[in-house]
């Protein structure tokens, strides 16, 4: 009988030490499940941030078209129509031009 102790204890603690091993693992898991989950998240918010600068992008160089396509379509500049596309941005400026 009690050599059947002896080894219902060493089996006992056995699997008690296998179950914590389990239950460890299993929280360990939920820990980098949790972390996965937050860094999906970022990602998710990230490819947005990028989704907006795409069509800003987009925009920005539909601009850029319009203005080579219409620059293409100009008359050459010369001395004698530069004042026409001399555009001052501030009164110093348009001074300076007129000077």
């Amino acid at each position: 009988m009690l050599e059947f102790e002896e080894l219902n204890t060493k089996y006992f603690n056995e699997v008690t030490k296998a179950v914590n091993a389990l239950v460890d693992s299993k929280v360990a898991v939920h820990a980098h499940d949790k972390i996965l989950d937050d860094q999906i998240e970022d990602f998710k918010n990230r490819l947005t941030v990028i989704d907006g600068d795409i069509q800003t992008l987009q925009q920005e160089n539909e601009q850029l078209q319009k203005v080579i396509d219409e620059s293409q379509n100009a008359q050459p500049i010369d001395a004698t129509n530069i004042d026409e596309h001399c555009q001052p941005k501030n009164p110093l400026s348009e001074r300076l031009i007129k000077f």
